[in-house]
């Protein structure tokens, strides 16, 4: 081989080597990025499921704290009956003591 064909032999090694350096690099960058888009999606994905998670509990709460506010207005309304009734049976009694 004459030293010209070597110096060709030599550059399309050179060459070669600098590809697969490349090619390299690209997968490298590559499978970095794909690994950081992952972890993203991760991210988000547990963000959307608290998400979800949280607003199923404050739709469960809302039905909670409705018939909370139900038995209240009940309570309220039953305490407001005793009330006239003791009221009531106060008056009576001392409508009784005061007549004789």
């Amino acid at each position: 081989m004459t030293s010209a064909e070597w110096a060709l032999l030599v550059a399309i090694g050179a060459h070669a080597a600098a590809m697969v350096a490349a090619v390299v690099k690209l997968v490298a960058w590559a499978a970095s990025t794909h690994a950081r888009i992952e972890a993203r999606l991760n991210t988000i994905e547990g963000k959307v499921d608290n998400d979800i998670a949280g607003r199923r509990i404050v739709s469960e709460m809302k039905s909670d704290v409705a018939v909370i506010k139900a038995t209240m207005t009940d309570l309220k309304e039953h305490v407001r009956i005793q009330v006239d009734r003791l009221d009531a049976a106060d008056r009576h009694h001392r409508g009784d003591r005061q007549m004789p």
